[in-house]
């Protein structure tokens, strides 16, 4: 199963050429990473709180831009995870206009705890990895 949202593209999210500004599409990754986490009950804040947690910074990125999206398109975005290990987890992408596959993409994500030595990885919390399981679908 896939998590899936949209966004629609505003003039801003363009460059002079009017096509969408390539930073934004991981803006829109992250977005729908946290959209997932939050439909899973948790958010950075509930890390916090209630795992004494830094939260889910980034390891790694990457995305292969196969065709552009401009103002006003409507944005199909789809999440699943391609892997969810002890402390970290990997995230496939896929942003798409009418069908048509704008970019694919993938992140990795660590839970983090913040220390003295500076960040450490932690544990995924056990009651969150159901939520995270329910999208998974290994690798694209």
């Amino acid at each position: 199963m896939r998590f899936a949202t949209k966004r629609k593209i505003e003039w801003g999210d363009c460059d002079s050429a009017g096509i969408v500004y390539y930073p934004n599409y991981f803006r829109w990754m992250d977005q729908a990473f946290h959209e997932l986490a939050l439909a899973e009950g948790f958010n950075q804040r509930r890390l916090s709180e209630n795992y004494g947690l830094l939260g889910t910074p980034l390891a790694g990125a990457g995305g292969d831009f196969t065709s552009p999206a401009t103002y006003g398109d409507i944005m199909d975005i789809e999440a699943w995870f391609t892997k969810i290990g002890r402390s970290s987890c990997q995230l496939g992408y896929r942003l798409a206009v009418d069908g048509r596959t704008i970019v694919e993409g993938h992140e990795k994500r660590v839970f983090g705890k913040g220390g003295a030595e500076g960040l450490q990885t932690v544990e995924i919390p056990a009651d969150l990895r159901p939520g995270l399981e329910k999208y998974f679908e290994g690798p694209a």
